[in-house]
């Protein structure tokens, strides 16, 4: 493949990056781990400066299921391309949409859960009065580590979103492409481009993306299908 045939590639993804309509999103808890259940595993609120939120989730553990310690943390919201989320440290946490700061307090971090036996986790947020016109995000890691005299060790977890948008807000979807790079093309191998996409809007958002593959004259080769990608405004990068 030639020089000019890589550029049209390019140009052709930026058209249709640029072009494919901004989604709202709305974040999808984690999946349950085994034998655990967590109810209201997300906290997705519309928030008024200076008020005070309280959510109440509830950890559950079958009759069967295997006695554990319980260890409740708080961090920013990462996110991976592939959707997963990730617990953000103080020092990765440095976005300005972070609502970590929000999260006043846990009524239960660390607790001890027995089978058949259940224990309610609430939530304490604070709003401050220049909370902005923002969302804000964050993320509440419940860490599971069982007890058992097998010998074999293993744990389960969730991760409960917290998604804060303040009221009377109207969103605003909005996004820029910082960079665009095509790798080397190479005869029998797949096209590799990586787009990067900044979210410039006050939510979170899915840009659309579809890539045209033109020949030399202009005539389209192939369309790849619409991918969904994550925009979460305060996913970690470095």
């Amino acid at each position: 493949m030639n020089k000019r045939l890589c550029r049209m590639l390019w140009v052709a993804l930026l058209v249709a990056l640029l072009l494919g309509p901004v989604l709202p999103v709305h974040a999808v808890p984690a999946a349950r781990p085994a034998g655990y259940r967590l109810d209201n595993a997300i906290i997705d609120l519309v928030v008024q400066p200076g008020k005070t939120y309280t959510h109440r989730m509830v950890l559950s553990n079958p009759a069967d299921g295997p006695e554990a310690d319980v260890a409740v943390y708080v961090g920013g919201f990462g996110q991976v391309l592939d959707g997963k989320y990730v617990l953000l440290t103080e020092s990765e946490d440095k976005s300005p949409y972070s609502g970590v700061s929000c999260i006043q307090g846990i009524s239960a971090s660390n607790f001890h859960l027995k089978p058949g036996g259940s224990q309610e986790v609430v939530v304490t947020l604070s709003i401050p009065e220049d909370y902005g016109p923002y969302t804000r995000y964050a993320l509440i890691y419940i860490h599971c580590v069982p007890r058992g005299g097998s010998g074999v060790a293993f744990a389960s977890a969730f991760n409960v979103p917290v998604i804060l948008t303040p009221a009377n807000v109207e969103p605003q979807y909005a996004g820029e492409i910082t960079e665009l790079v095509a790798k080397p093309v190479e005869s029998g191998k797949p096209i590799e481009v990586v787009a990067t996409v900044k979210n410039t809007s006050n939510p979170h958002f899915r840009a659309v993306v579809t890539v045209n593959l033109l020949d030399a004259a202009g005539t389209l080769v192939t369309s790849m299908p619409r991918v969904d990608v994550p925009a979460t405004k305060s996913v970690f990068a470095k």
